[in-house]
């Protein structure tokens, strides 16, 4: 577990990083000269944001951006003047949308506190407009190591295919959204016309990211399920700089704002949109390198991939696949709503606190986020690899063991960021207000970090179990009334404000985290461990695996879907264990440790025809 932990962890800090990256980099931008975005003067202008670029004349210092003399605004281009929505037609009325306040000027600019909130909030309609499809690829950390586990290893790329199918077949009307309706939506939310056009190109310009980065989620979640968990821990860290080289150019310029005012090279970067490029440049070459390393070069999916073809799509796999999902499509959904309205909610208390509560997110959620996904991720892997097997008994260790690593994790954090708050959030803004308010929110956020790390533990046993469906009813019957709740109770109720009232709802939160661990943990320690370990083997086909090597299939000792990647590929897989004896047992004896599986040593994964590769994983 060990061996499969750390990668993991290391993998999902470097990407809770890269996101964090361009809040930092927002958080430093503070006035107009940094490629500010002017909002429009009238409502005829309303339906259209030009990118505001200053011309800095050499004889202006460049010690003194504020006092840029000429400001000018770039005429309209295809890449940089984007339409928030259609033109108007002739009966439009005037009134549906309020006239804004005067647009700002070169002097005036916009604060830092203001650049992140409107990148906070672009993030906030992009995150809950994605969370259902990425449902799709977070059921593989179990169904692929209930797969290995069951000794019919060639059920986990068939996994990954339907992952990958309904993942992009579903994020289509979803990106549609993201690109016309962020601005109007947060303009009907209440939020000023000078935020919401901000948030709204924003999230235009992430268009171009999120259907990659769920495919590369796939790709990592089918291959550090089968044991190789090392190359996206690799590609992560060498994206996680090339992500931050790529903000400093596109934002401020990078070495070129370095040059000569009057040198034909001189440039100051985008500004506010070079971050959303940034990251969709990141995404997007990532998943590129990975596939081509992965599947081209290394070729590490020969021993568990069931062949190019359509065979994914039979209906009995999708249904299987589907019961396993869609629970996690409304658990997503309903989560994200929390964690959104919650920001929306505190968004009332005005841009400080949004900028201040991004701020220790962003500060905060780059490890302890990191180390509950990789947390929840190897749960879920463990649990329902044991439970392929059925071997109940591990199963049950594997949770303790991770139960416990999360609690070391957390007063490890606690007692390393609580002393340097102050630094930590000085990273992601230098804004005044926003600066001394975050610091103070980080001790609450650590530990309803911790506890949410321990909840999301619970719904990795709940999946690795298959009982998808639970943790989608937690999330609507206590998550989404109670998380919600204590914010609007303290917010419109009680009223609270200010900065004293921002850290109390904080500490809200955390007790509302500590309350679900505990309804979590009553349910997991009633669990019906063996009845649940039957099903996982069922539904990788394990009995269709055993009946035909007892019958002579078409393939003596091949499962059903090596024979099929045989039929396709040219590759017979020898079965890793007898699934007959597996099935005639009902529990599986213990097996020798496969060091390989884990290690991401060149083995049999390059191309060799050991299909067993990865199915004796030890807790």
């Amino acid at each position: 577990m060990w061996s499969l932990a750390w990668p993991l962890t290391v993998g999902f800090i470097c990407r809770m990083g890269m996101a964090a990256t361009d809040s930092a980099f927002v958080g430093h931008l503070s006035n107009s000269s940094r490629g500010a975005l002017l909002p429009p003067t009238s409502v005829s202008d309303a339906f259209a944001i030009p990118l505001t670029l200053p011309y800095l004349a050499p004889s202006v210092p460049p010690t003194c951006p504020e006092c840029v003399p000429n400001t000018t605004t770039l005429p309209p281009d295809p890449l940089l003047y984007l339409p928030l929505y259609p033109a108007p037609s002739p009966t439009f009325p005037p009134a549906a949308l309020p006239p804004p306040p005067p647009a700002p000027t070169a002097h005036t600019g916009y604060t830092a506190a203001e650049y992140l909130a409107a990148a906070t909030l672009a993030d906030l309609v992009v995150n809950v407009l994605l969370s259902p499809p990425l449902a799709f690829n977070q059921v593989l950390n179990a169904l692929v190591g209930q797969a290995v586990g069951s000794a019919n290893p060639h059920m986990a790329g068939t996994w990954l295919q339907l992952s990958m199918f309904f993942l992009t077949l579903s994020a289509a009307p979803f990106l549609v959204v993201q690109y016309f309706a962020t601005a109007p939506l947060l303009r009907l939310l209440g939020f000023s016309h000078r935020i919401a056009a901000l948030a709204g190109l924003f999230a235009r310009w992430s268009i171009f990211w999120p259907v990659p980065n769920g495919l590369y989620q796939c790709l990592r979640f089918y291959f550090q399920a089968v044991g190789l968990p090392r190359p996206a821990m690799y590609n992560s860290l060498a994206f996680l700089g090339l992500n931050a080289a790529l903000n400093w150019l596109f934002v401020f310029g990078g070495p070129f704002q370095y040059v000569t005012a009057s040198h034909p090279l001189y440039w100051r970067g985008l500004g506010f949109v070079g971050a959303p490029i940034s990251l969709s440049c990141s995404r997007v070459l990532q998943i590129v390198v990975y596939f081509v390393y992965m599947f081209l070069i290394r070729r590490a999916h020969v021993p568990t991939w069931p062949g190019w073809n359509f065979r994914f799509l039979r209906r009995q796999r999708i249904r299987r696949f589907l019961v396993q999902a869609l629970p996690l499509v409304g658990t997503n959904l309903f989560q994200t709503l929390v964690y959104q309205t919650t920001t929306l909610l505190i968004a009332q208390l005005g841009t400080v606190a949004v900028a201040a509560s991004s701020a220790v997110g962003s500060a905060v959620c780059v490890v302890s986020s990191g180390l509950s996904a990789a947390f929840s991720a190897v749960t879920a892997v463990r649990v329902g690899h044991h439970l392929g097997r059925a071997d109940v008994r591990a199963a049950r260790y594997a949770t303790v063991m991770v139960v416990a690593a999360s609690v070391i994790a957390a007063v490890l954090l606690f007692v390393v960021m609580w002393p340097l708050r102050s630094f930590f959030c000085g990273l992601i803004t230098t804004d005044p207000l926003a600066h001394p308010l975050a610091a103070r929110l980080v001790a609450p956020s650590l530990v309803a970090f911790a506890a949410v790390a321990l909840v999301q533990i619970g719904s990795a046993v709940l999946s690795g179990q298959g009982r998808t469906f639970v943790t989608t009813v937690l999330s609507v019957a206590l998550e989404l009334p109670a998380s919600i709740g204590i914010v609007v109770l303290l917010v419109y109720v009680v009223h609270l404000h200010g900065d004293t009232g921002l850290v109390i709802i904080f500490w809200a939160q955390a007790a509302v985290s500590l309350f679900e661990v505990a309804v979590v943990a009553v349910i997991i320690a009633t669990s019906r461990w063996r009845k649940y370990a039957a099903e996982a083997r069922q539904r990788q086909e394990v009995a269709a695996v055993a009946a035909a090597e007892e019958g002579g299939g078409a393939q003596q000792g091949i499962p059903v879907c090596a024979a099929e990647a045989g039929a396709n590929s040219g590759h017979g897989l020898p079965s890793a264990a007898s699934p007959a004896a597996l099935a005639a047992q009902g529990a599986s004896p213990p097996t020798p440790i496969d060091v390989r599986a884990h290690d991401d040593t060149p083995s049999s994964a390059d191309g060799g025809t050991d299909c067993g590769r990865g199915t004796s994983l030890a807790a």
